[in-house]
């Protein structure tokens, strides 16, 4: 037994579960292990199982494998699982975390960063589509499109083989738009029931109608189908694939701006378990120069650490020598080449390593260019308004808004930002050795999302979590829907269930990026093992939400307290009129600062936010 026993609480409610370690548990390579958790004390001796799931083996594509005939059990309590029954998994996990620190790049964001809004006009409904094909045999088991609010009610889906205008699957009706089922501008997919067998080597129309409201709205992006392109994968589409037409019929008309109507399946490839989207590494389109540039992405990393590769995106147009260059921005000194590139004639995400490593410092801007080749038309892949926003890849690296530059002088740093988007230059960061992760709190990647704020008040939110070691925290991490307004998160004591006294707090953040962001505490925070602490969010904007994994097992509490109602203007002045005959007194309130000691409704949910501290294990 190499860790353990330790007592898990029984829960109520369906779903995965996280539990942290006391103390991280180190395992060795090329060693089989077992987990296992017993049954609990109900009459009925509960457990969840699938069968027939691990009948051979399998991995999770990166660190973990496991054997044929995987899950095990035993009716014995304290001793090793080995009897198996029908390859039955019996959902016994872990989180793993590889002792070698693992390389990050600046762009892991899907590449789908659309869109302008069509309106028919005409009163009269269409197909919009794309045409595509597959290198290799396989099915498409969801259709996938980019739904505008302004859209509403049914869409009519259907797929057809180009070649005798057939239906292979369809039509099926999907509703969304703020009228249907999923109100957003947002990507939706729609899984098949029956997935739709396609050949390999054969042009097949994916198409979606515009609605029953009166505008036929409908999105686009002008130029994305100028060339023919791909995933880099097994899908690829021709020059002019984005096509119109009468509804219930092939749209095969195209226009002289090339769109894309954002139309789009999931392919799983015969024989493989990986599905992959047409536009699923994203909407990566190829742009023409009349003449050389140099195009570059402006990034930075939290902590020391070493560029290792440079990572760029190819375009099919693309040919010859290309030269890349990392830049310090402060003082435009070349930090890193000219390292001399040759690609193109491929579509897709190329990685070049350095034979030496760049190092670079924390919390330094830098930029990452790649020139345009020796193609006569200057080819290049971008992503319209990929750096609308600033963001990161939620663990070193981070990028400022319009972080897409370029300059038409080659061998000078790339400075112009005429717009938000990225040309998809990218780096291969290796953080320098790190302490143990410890975290406190929920790490789990949930889909539910939950208001924190309404249309009156703003609201400061916390959970409840029991820090699992001696540990020393210096951020907190929460998964944010994408809204505007400012955020930030802080730390309390617990005091008989409830929060109590101001611990540690964050650095606030303005209008974060969908997903999981990072507050930085001002300053460290130590934490026991085993007490109780709250993690709080709290927002000024009454759209605001945070994702959460599961409706039980947390302890979420929340109380309504303005957000920066007091002036944060340090010269706002109040005439007087007279400096007797009144009484006045004052108190000095930080803009938004939190309450110390904090009241907290005693009435909450069970909601377990997708928040959590990360730091270190103190020795």
């Amino acid at each position: 037994m190499v860790g353990g026993p330790y007592e898990i609480p029984c829960l109520s409610g369906e779903g995965w579960l996280a539990f942290d370690l006391p103390k991280a548990l180190a395992i060795e390579p090329d060693v089989n292990y077992t987990v296992s958790v017993s049954t609990a004390q109900d009459t009925g001796k509960v457990f969840p199982r699938s069968v027939n799931v691990v009948s051979s083996a399998g991995s999770n594509d990166r660190s973990l494998r496991y054997p044929a005939a995987a899950g095990v059990f035993s009716t014995q309590l304290g001793t090793r699982p080995s009897q198996t029954d029908r390859n039955s998994y019996y959902f016994r996990d872990v989180v793993f975390w590889p002792g070698e620190v693992p390389s990050e790049n600046v762009i892991t964001w899907a590449l789908d960063q659309p869109v302008s809004l069509g309106r028919g006009g005409d009163e009269t409904d269409h197909e919009f589509g794309t045409i595509f094909r597959s290198s290799v045999a396989g099915s498409i088991t969801a259709i996938r499109v980019f739904g505008l609010a302004a859209e509403s009610a049914a869409h009519q889906a259907t797929i057809w083989r180009n070649s005798d205008q057939s239906i292979m699957g369809g039509p099926f009706e999907l509703r969304y738009g703020c009228n249907g089922q999923v109100c957003g501008s947002v990507w939706v997919l729609y899984s098949l029931e029956t997935p739709v067998a396609i050949q390999p080597n054969t042009d097949y129309t994916v198409s979606v109608s515009t609605v029953e409201d009166v505008s036929k709205a409908y999105p686009f992006v002008n130029q994305a189908f100028g060339t023919a392109g791909g995933n880099g994968q097994h899908l690829s589409f021709p020059a002019g694939a984005g096509v119109s037409g009468p509804v219930g019929s092939l749209p095969t008309q195209t226009a002289a701006a090339n769109p894309n109507y954002l139309r789009d399946i999931v392919f799983q490839p015969a024989g493989s378990t990986v599905t992959e989207n047409l536009m699923g590494g994203g909407a990566v389109y190829a742009g023409r120069l009349s003449t050389p540039h140099e195009l570059g992405t402006v990034f930075q990393s939290s902590i020391a650490g070493t560029i290792k590769a440079i990572r760029v995106y190819s375009a099919s147009a693309e040919t010859g020598a290309h030269t890349a260059r990392i830049w310090r921005n402060s003082d435009n000194s070349l930090i890193g080449g000219p390292y001399p590139l040759s690609y193109g004639g491929t579509i897709g995400w190329m990685d070049f390593a350095l034979a030496s490593p760049v190092l670079i410092e924390p919390n330094v801007p830098y930029t990452v260019s790649v020139s345009t080749g020796e193609d006569a038309g200057k080819a290049y892949s971008f992503v319209p308004d990929g750096f609308a926003s600033a963001g990161g890849n939620t663990k070193h690296l981070s990028y400022p808004a319009n972080a897409g530059v370029l300059s038409p002088t080659l061998g000078t740093r790339p400075t112009q930002a005429p717009n938000a988007n990225s040309y998809l230059r990218d780096v291969v960061f290796q953080p320098a050795a790190e302490n143990a992760r410890a975290t406190m709190g929920n790490t789990t990647d949930g889909t539910f999302r939950d208001y924190i704020t309404d249309a009156n008040d703003a609201y400061i939110n916390a959970n409840r979590f029991k820090a699992p070691a001696d540990m020393t925290i210096t951020t907190i991490k929460a998964k944010i829907e994408s809204a505007p307004g400012e955020y930030k998160c802080a730390v309390y004591t617990d005091k008989d269930g409830l929060g109590d006294r101001l611990l540690a707090v964050t650095q606030g953040k303005t209008n974060p990026p969908n997903g999981w962001n990072e507050f930085p505490l001002t300053t460290p925070l130590k934490l026991k093992a085993g007490e109780l602490y709250w993690l709080a969010i709290w927002s000024n904007d009454k759209s605001a939400r945070v994702y959460y994994s599961s409706q039980t097992g947390g302890r979420l509490r929340w109380k309504a307290y303005p957000y920066g109602n007091w002036s944060d203007d340090k010269d706002a002045r109040v005439y007087y009129s007279s400096q007797t005959g009144g009484r006045l007194r004052w108190v000095a309130r930080t803009y938004g600062e939190w309450p110390d000691p904090i009241a907290l409704d005693p009435n909450g949910t069970e909601y377990l936010y997708c928040l959590y501290a990360e730091g270190t294990f103190d020795d």
